[in-house]
């Protein structure tokens, strides 16, 4: 065999098996058909968060303009764009350089299955003892007529500047978080959301006061609208409904109708190795259908979700079962989530509706959070909170903020959540006072 490891992809669980495995002296190879570093360092997460960073800088000087706050702040979106750059470029060298230094070979291009043990990258063939399929997602293929009109977020993240009109299509991660941003450089934003429920991986109550949020930097959610058809006039797009109704007229149409698996071109099937719908499909271990083959990460039809700590920790599994005996299962206690908007929404744990289905006698604890002073004191209107508390042990069994570092906050309940802190403990903490998480305490 060429190695004893080939990885395909090079995001977040592929880097942890393929250091790993290297530093037990493993012959160990990386294959990629984009830059290496994966989506979240290169086309998601860390990107994202350059451009909310900037959208919340002008967000604070207009919400401030009442409490003192007189300049006028303005953006230059090439301006951004390249210091959004000059971390990507970080990335991606500073990954490959830990690759290359770590003894990894990096195989550039898109791999495919020949056999249980081969791979072909660019017309060569490559064999392996084990394998592991980190590939990620993708934007999830539309089929509505002029779908071929829409950017995905790949595209949204290069834009050199942002037009003054825009559609989502979906109403999902995607979309909200790059509609603030837009919305806060002065564009009309609107979104169309396929249902009566966006983000249902998050508590109705907390997604409710998100819609307000948005409605109030002038965000247009349309619920119970699919996009029927894009046409393109000129410069512009229309959409319509499927009724065939114009829906807008617009600068600008964003794929952010949710993430598929990437595995499409692998030829799992001359590995034998099978699929479903949430992706390969793997055992508790994250084995594949070959016991050679693993997945991990957001291509794997695994009970985790598909984000980045997720993907840490499938990767950190697949560790120690390719060179333990003693197989391990990967936990997924305590594992936050956050939506960037502005203000972010977070979550830890299961909704009410997990938590009745699994029969606990339960309390809840939700209210209102725009009200309190570390949010009034800048001028934040929106925030919101619903814990859910075991009444026979006084463990945390969800938690679900809108508001002011609700992206912070939430990884104190996290910690409750996997180190079984009660609500009384967590409650008697002496927090560093005024802060945000010293408004947990009220939330208790």
């Amino acid at each position: 065999m060429d190695y004893d490891i080939i990885i395909i992809g090079s995001g977040s669980a592929a880097s942890k098996v393929a250091h790993n495995t290297a530093s037990a002296g493993w012959d160990v190879a990386i294959v990629d058909s984009q830059r290496i570093g994966g989506t979240c360092a290169l086309r998601g997460c860390m990107p994202k968060k350059v451009f909310t960073g900037a959208a919340e800088t002008l967000d604070w000087s207009q919400r401030l303009t009442d409490h003192g706050i007189t300049a006028d702040v303005d953006i230059d979106w090439q301006d951004v764009q390249s210091f959004k750059q000059s971390f990507t470029d970080s990335f991606n060298n500073g990954i490959r350089q830990g690759f290359e230094e770590a003894g990894v070979d990096i195989l550039e291009g898109r791999a495919s299955f020949e056999d249980e043990h081969t791979v072909t990258v660019k017309n060569t063939s490559h064999t392996a003892d084990n394998f592991l399929i980190a590939t990620g997602a993708k934007p999830r293929p539309l089929t509505f007529t002029g779908q071929d009109h829409l950017i995905t977020s790949n595209e949204f993240l290069e834009l050199e500047a942002i037009p003054g009109d825009i559609v989502f299509v979906g109403g999902g991660y995607i979309s909200f978080e790059f509609a603030h941003v837009a919305a806060r450089t002065g564009a009309d934003v609107t979104i169309l959301q396929r249902n009566d429920r966006p983000l249902a991986m998050f508590e109705e109550s907390i997604v409710d006061e998100l819609l307000d949020a948005s409605e109030d930097v002038g965000i247009n959610v349309h619920l119970n609208t699919p996009a029927g058809e894009v046409e393109q006039h000129g410069d512009h797009y229309h959409v319509y409904n499927k009724e065939g109704e114009t829906v807008s007229k617009t600068d600008l149409v964003v794929h952010g109708a949710g993430r598929v698996p990437q595995i499409d071109d692998l030829n799992l099937d001359k590995a034998g190795v099978d699929t479903e719908r949430g992706g390969v499909t793997v055992n508790d271990e994250l084995q594949t259908t070959q016991s050679h083959v693993y997945a991990a990460g957001d291509c794997a039809a695994s009970p985790g979700y598909p984000l980045t700590p997720i993907a840490t920790i499938e990767g950190q599994t697949v560790t120690h079962n390719l060179l333990h005996d003693d197989k391990t299962k990967p936990d997924y206690t305590g594992t936050a989530t956050t939506l960037f908007s502005i203000p972010p929404v977070a979550s830890v744990g299961m909704q009410e509706s997990q938590v009745e289905e699994k029969g606990y006698e339960y309390s809840v604890n939700e209210g209102d959070s725009g009200s309190w002073f570390s949010s009034q004191r800048i001028g934040v209107d929106h925030g919101r909170y619903k814990i859910m508390i075991d009444d026979a042990t006084d463990e945390i069994l969800g938690a679900h903020l809108i508001g002011h570092h609700a992206e912070e906050v939430i990884n104190i309940f996290a910690a409750a959540i996997k180190h079984n802190i009660t609500a009384s403990e967590l409650k008697s903490t002496p927090w560093s006072y005024p802060t945000s998480i010293a408004d947990t305490d009220y939330m208790l």
